[in-house]
């Protein structure tokens, strides 16, 4: 059975995988992951641990980038973002602020991270971005 996307990226990308708990809905193609959070939820270390762990298994070891698609509102500890650089091959992280949103979220540095960070207004220019930072690496 083949999974239908629901996102319009460029270069339609095949859906691999999709994950959905209480937490999250997660796409994962290829390298490049997405994610929306439900509602008024608060991130952190011990409530993502599951689903972060499902998620890296599917990628298989092969360099990948985190879109965190905001378009609902929920906090995030920031004790979390010092985990994130444990997560193996995470390049990156994009966080997209659709432009119509009312919810500014504090967005991590590169320091806290200590991966390659950045913010869009469209999904589709953060998948372009977190596919480009990909094929950087091979080179």
């Amino acid at each position: 059975m083949s999974l239908q996307s629901p996102h319009d990226l460029p270069g339609a990308p095949q859906l691999l995988y999709f994950i959905e708990n209480a937490l999250a809905k997660v796409w994962i193609y290829e390298n490049v992951v997405i994610a929306e959070v439900v509602p008024g939820v608060e991130i952190n270390y011990k409530n993502t641990f599951d689903l972060v762990v499902k998620g890296v298994n599917y990628i298989d070891f092969k360099p990948w980038a985190y879109i965190s698609h905001r378009i609902h509102a929920y906090d995030v500890d920031p004790k979390f973002y010092k985990y994130i650089h444990l997560i193996p091959h995470l390049k990156g992280m994009a966080v997209v602020i659709p432009k119509e949103s009312t919810e500014y979220p504090e967005i991590p540095t590169k320091e806290t991270l200590k991966k390659e960070i950045a913010v869009f207004d469209d999904l589709s220019s953060a998948y372009i971005w977190a596919k480009e930072l990909l094929e950087n690496l091979k080179k």
